[in-house]
């Protein structure tokens, strides 16, 4: 059986087929299958930057994460089985590592950098902010400690040649993203909050007092990553 990339399984690959229960996730990193708008992982990873910014409901199929988004409930939750076995599997850190190497480059810090490119969403309030904290996170959940590590340490690099460009609460939720335990929940933590979803949340619930809650497909589509 070969990944999406084209390589070798390993025995940790195969050990959960499809019917013994894989998560439709695990299907998409290690096997190669479609997510339910029938993309898969090496047609993401081939689009150009202007695809990969302007949609919305791909980003939690490159950086799953453990708990559900406030807006993107539909979209598939890490277990602690799902996490176990992107650990252990060669073809879903591979693949991994390919979705890491085209964020990288997305975001200019590739290389070599591109300083042009992250100009473009090193500023407080674009939503490639969010996506970054998921996605250091998402890095870990694989158990690729240096490879969030250093996407980490880029970021910030980023936020010291940009002073007051990105607000404290992004760098305390990036800071969180990769000190606090893995499979700690992000939305849980004392004195900090998201102010992109806050924000939302507020308007939604205004919204909805109002009796006009039925949102736009593009609001909808914004809101899905926060």
């Amino acid at each position: 059986m070969t990944s999406a990339s084209g390589g070798d399984m390993t025995d940790s690959d195969t050990d959960n087929s499809q019917g013994d229960g894989k998560s439709l996730i695990a299907r998409f990193y290690i096997d190669g299958a479609p997510d339910p708008a029938g993309r898969t992982l090496d047609e993401i990873l081939s689009w150009d930057d202007e695809d990969l910014e302007l949609c919305h409901d791909h980003i939690q199929w490159l950086f799953p994460l453990h708990e559900p988004s406030m807006f993107a409930m539909m979209h598939e939750v890490l277990t602690e089985s799902d996490v176990e076995l992107f650990s252990s599997s060669l073809a879903a850190r591979t693949n991994m590592a390919r979705t890491i190497a085209r964020w990288r480059s997305f975001l200019g810090l590739g290389q070599p950098t591109d300083p042009h490119k992250w100009r473009d969403w090193a500023e407080d309030g674009d939503h490639n902010l969010l996506r970054i904290t998921r996605s250091i996170r998402s890095i870990r959940l694989f158990g690729m400690e240096e490879e969030a590590r250093a996407l980490y340490e880029d970021v910030m690099q980023v936020s010291n040649e940009r002073p007051g460009a990105i607000s404290q609460h992004t760098l305390a939720y990036w800071h969180r993203a990769m000190q606090e335990p893995a499979m700690q929940p992000m939305r849980q933590n004392s004195g900090l909050v998201m102010p992109m979803a806050g924000i939302w949340r507020r308007f939604v619930d205004a919204m909805e007092r109002m009796g006009a809650a039925d949102m736009s497909d593009a609001e909808r589509q914004e809101a899905e990553e926060k």
